[in-house]
């Protein structure tokens, strides 16, 4: 009986772990850096992530699983594209994960204004913000796990065409959604103690399997 329960416990052990290794929660939160006097277009940007402080929480249930995020509006209030708001600024969303480990990484890029044509209707001006690198950044975490993090290019406050007068439509109305793709790449190596925890469980299923043939044959014999 005590064998029994050993192994019973053994097996619950290990089913808690492979049940951990099937779903992974990550907690973080991330941060802005951005253009926010002249000369340069000048932004805004408003908080949409659930938790407090820019905190968000998403579980991937293994690799090649992708969560989104809505992290943020980006607009401006300046009515028009003037000369010093074509130069590019740049523009950095930080993360920094606590859950399941501690790690953290950026993806950057620039932010401008622009004017475009509009074939037969005139010219328009718009904000944009364009990420280096495809807007893709690899952040590695645990044990070899990899998280693929990507946020996709925008335009924001596009202004109506007019062909003696275009300008850009200010405000939050007309905000772009800045929203964060994460991807697990690759899933960590588990800890030794994991290691340890399923030896255990497959241990433990084992002698439990000895116990019931044993007790099989006892039962025949009499």
């Amino acid at each position: 009986m005590k064998k029994l329960f050993v192994a019973a416990t053994a097996a619950v052990a290990l089913a808690a772990s492979a049940s951990a290794a099937s779903a992974t929660t990550f907690t973080g939160s991330y941060s802005t850096s951005y253009q926010q006097s002249d000369p340069g277009l000048v932004l805004q940007v408003s908080d949409l992530t659930p938790g407090a402080g820019t905190g968000f929480s998403f579980d991937l249930a293994g690799q090649g699983s992708t969560a989104q995020v809505n992290l943020f509006h980006l607009w401006t209030n300046e009515a028009s594209v003037d000369g010093d708001d074509f130069a590019t600024k740049p523009i950095t969303v930080a993360f920094n994960f606590t859950a399941p480990s501690t790690f953290g990484g950026s993806v950057s890029g620039d932010t401008g204004g622009a004017w475009g044509l509009v074939l037969f209707k005139g010219f328009y001006q718009d904000g944009y913000v364009n990420w280096d690198n495809n807007g893709n950044t690899l952040l590695n975490f645990g044990n070899g796990g990899e998280l693929l993090v990507h946020l996709d290019d925008a335009i924001f406050n596009k202004g109506g065409t007019s062909l003696f007068n275009s300008h850009l439509n200010p405000g939050e109305t007309g905000a772009a959604t800045i929203t964060a793709d994460f991807t697990l790449m690759k899933s960590p190596v588990p800890e030794p103690m994991s290691w340890a925890l399923m030896l255990t469980g497959f241990f433990g299923m084992g002698a439990s399997m000895r116990a019931s043939r044993r007790q099989r044959g006892l039962f025949t014999a009499a």
